[in-house]
């Protein structure tokens, strides 16, 4: 046989050693054991606390999730976990064995313990997972980055097709729900294909940034977006503006794109870079489709070409029927 005597203090010693918290609940509610490792991060000594109920030092803890489930365990002897996820630490403690202290992260195991007396006393045990937390909220925060550079065009840092293809959608649906306008702009740089024959691919690259970064910085609402549809083609979404908007300012985009003097001699447009631009309007009703709004402006920038480039056309005076050909 052992010795009975001597087990009480060993496993109090036990229960102070070991690294996470551990708190032992009678039967009346009251704190029985408060182990060294939360003293030493709450702040609050055995002492203070022994002989007291949790809500009498820590009032926020009534009627919490902690609270209902040590009560489970007292009256029903039915066990619980409180992942941190959904409750955020439950106790006030901070890592102060550290320069830099900080809030610990809790995972709480919820057990109740049968007395020989037939008294059913409650366990509660208490991890720190602030560094498991900490690994997933960078997980997360470089699974959203890399999901951002999946939506960025590379070269040019305006959103690519791929983003431009949801979220133009996403746009369209909210005007439908809302009853509102939606405009799009379709733009060309003229011919482009000449540009880089003249000037080589690396000056075509820069001028394609500096399209981007321009069209960009004209767009004043914080709904707009531009972005680049393909090759030296960009397409603009205007959420809410009206046709009379959308025109007004694709004549400032293309504007804002010649006073930048970008030499193109072999241009038949101008001497200058120069952009095309088809401007489309609707106000879409219940089983409208985004895509003819985009074809509607795409027809538009087809005839800006048409007419001989480094214009605007909208396509409210088109024939909408018209399959665009495709220039070169």
């Amino acid at each position: 046989m052992g010795h009975p005597h001597l087990a009480a203090p060993l496993l109090l010693e036990l229960a102070h050693t070991v690294n996470e918290g551990l708190i032992l609940i009678d039967a009346e509610g009251k704190v029985q054991l408060w182990n060294r490792w939360l003293a030493e991060r709450s702040g609050v000594s055995a002492q203070e606390i022994q002989g007291r109920r949790l809500e009498e030092v820590f009032p926020h803890l009534a009627n919490s999730r902690l609270a209902h489930a040590v009560q489970t365990a007292l009256q029903q002897q039915l066990p619980a976990i409180l992942s941190q996820t959904l409750n955020r630490r439950p106790f006030p403690l901070q890592d102060h064995l550290h320069n830099d202290a900080h809030p610990i992260e809790q995972a709480i195991t919820i057990a109740p313990l049968a007395r020989e007396s037939g008294h059913i006393h409650c366990l509660i045990q208490i991890q720190d997972v602030t560094a498991a937390v900490r690994r997933e909220q960078q997980l997360r925060e470089q699974a959203q980055q890399l999901q951002a550079l999946s939506n960025i065009d590379g070269l040019t840092g305006v959103a690519n097709r791929r983003s431009f293809d949801a979220r133009f959608q996403e746009e369209f649906q909210r005007a439908q729900r809302h009853g509102s306008d939606i405009s799009v702009l379709m733009l060309d740089i003229d011919y482009f294909k000449e540009y880089n024959d003249c000037y080589g691919h690396q000056a075509g690259d820069t001028c394609l940034t500096v399209v981007a970064n321009t069209l960009r910085r004209c767009l004043q609402r914080g709904g707009d977006f531009v972005a680049r549809y393909g090759g030296e083609e960009f397409a603009v979404v205007l959420p809410g503006a009206s046709h009379g908007a959308a025109c007004k300012l694709a004549s400032s985009l293309q504007q804002e794109i010649s006073r930048l003097g970008i030499p193109h001699a072999n241009s038949h447009a101008a001497s200058h870079l120069s952009i095309s631009v088809g401007v489309a309007t609707h106000t879409p009703q219940r089983n409208d489709r985004a895509q003819d709004l985009l074809r509607g402006a795409d027809i538009a920038l087809y005839q800006a070409k048409r007419q001989g480039r480094n214009r605007v056309v909208s396509a409210d005076a088109l024939d909408l029927t018209v399959q665009p050909e495709k220039l070169m």
